[in-house]
């Protein structure tokens, strides 16, 4: 059954105004910054903080393959015969390394590059008990003199690739794109802060504004046509979220809801923001613990900033901007400025100064992590040479044939150049 309740036309006008009228206020409300408002923006602005300082720290370490190159290298010179290892004596004394100042290399064998790391190895050989020992060690002297010779020409074919493994321009490409935390982290604080190092937790070594502060949050944070003068990451969240003298209502809690930054800057007097202002806006962020920092990470944490920049016509805006300017008023807004960049033009990533620095940072990162990479296989693969080159002596050893051993077992090489290889070690025994 369907009961019909009459309604006049009357109170359903009044309905509609006070709907109508309830969407007014909220959209005024609105106009205004509010508390929270920017509190997204100072999230994202937390997260660079978050590994700035002395925080961040690489994901992946620089590794080192010298032991692994030395081990084949002394193998090498042990293996070799006496008059080898009579180039590395010093005439005078003979236990002791030879001095290339005084007697020369020879010039028309190209030994120059190579010394270096033989040296080293022939180094801890050059005392006739020091080298007895290692031969016995790799089992050496239970060789035949054909057996001996087998060895030398197989394991000097397996230094000679080791030596160009790791001394390849892919391996020094590698290990010059390696940086350290120190290097990590000086970028980082470039951008946020436009120092090497994080501030003191007073921030009495920091100079806000490029030390060349304005009278008018305006001037220093921008307007709708002008840039500020707030170049760093520190900077941008300052003038996001700092409370102003002439705020009003909750534009003071813009950043934090619950309460306000506890800052009341008053550019007209005081331009320069005091320590005090500054740790208020510095506590907002995390800047406790550290981070294994990775550039996907910091590509992310790129990323969710440049996605809340708001284009506009003329200038794009960090946060809650009003059509007026950033002084900080309720009614105007509480954000960041940059010219450069509208809803038509601009790369958010390159038109900002310190999200430019960043993605660097990030790029520098990124080849970090591939020179790692690199730098870990040749690691792996010197090691497998190595240990390639005592199984053979072994396998000769356990047969007591000097020929028996496969010398198609060289791992990680092609059939072909393993073919050559045999070719080329027949030849050397003739």
């Amino acid at each position: 059954m369907t009961i019909s309740i009459p309604v006049s036309r009357k109170v359903v006008q009044v309905s509609v105004f006070a709907c109508v009228l309830a969407a007014l206020q909220h959209q005024q409300v609105r106009a205004n910054v509010a508390a929270g408002d920017n509190a997204a923006e100072r999230a994202a602005l937390c997260s660079i903080i978050e590994v700035a300082g002395s925080r961040a720290k690489l994901h992946d370490q620089k590794p080192t393959f010298d032991s692994k190159l030395q081990g084949v290298m002394e193998l090498n010179v042990t293996a070799a015969e006496d008059t080898w290892l009579t180039e590395f004596r010093s005439p005078e004394k003979p236990t002791m390394a030879r001095d290339t100042n005084k007697h020369p290399l020879p010039q028309d064998r190209g030994w120059a590059d190579r010394w270096l790391h033989w040296e080293r190895a022939a180094s801890k050989l050059l005392d006739p008990a020091s080298h007895a020992e290692r031969r016995q060690h790799y089992k050496l002297d239970e060789l035949s003199e054909q057996q001996q010779r087998n060895v030398r020409a197989a394991v000097a074919r397996l230094a000679e690739e080791a030596f160009a493994e790791a001394t390849d321009t892919a391996a020094a490409a590698a290990l010059s794109d390696i940086i350290d935390d120190t290097t990590l982290q000086k970028e980082i604080n470039q951008a946020v802060y436009g120092m090497d190092t994080e501030p003191a937790s007073n921030f009495a070594n920091y100079k806000p504004f490029n030390n060349q502060p304005a009278r008018n949050r305006e001037t220093n944070c921008g307007t709708a046509n002008t840039a500020g003068k707030a170049t760093n990451m520190f900077e941008a969240l300052f003038c996001v979220c700092a409370g102003d003298s002439r705020n009003n209502g909750n534009a003071g809690k813009a950043c934090r809801a619950d309460a306000s930054a506890g800052s009341t800057w008053n550019p007209s007097t005081t331009p320069a923001p005091n320590a005090g202002e500054l740790q208020a806006v510095g506590k907002l962020s995390n800047r406790e613990g550290e981070t294994k920092l990775t550039a996907a990470d910091l590509n992310n944490r790129i990323a969710t900033i440049s996605n809340l920049v708001r284009r506009g016509p003329s200038a794009s805006h960090i946060r809650k901007f009003l059509a007026t300017n950033c002084n900080g008023a309720q009614a105007n807004g509480m954000c960041v400025t940059y010219t450069g960049i509208t809803d038509t033009t601009g790369d958010v990533r390159k038109a900002v100064p310190w999200l430019q620095k960043l993605v660097q940072t990030a790029a520098k990162l990124r080849k970090h992590e591939v020179g790692v990479r690199h730098i870990q296989a040749v690691k792996r693969s010197l090691k497998a040479k190595y240990n390639e080159a005592k199984k053979r002596i072994l396998a000769i050893i356990g047969t007591g044939s000097s020929t028996s051993w496969d010398i198609r077992s060289r791992a990680g090489k092609a059939t072909g150049e393993n073919d050559e290889s045999a070719t080329n070690l027949r030849q050397a025994q003739g």
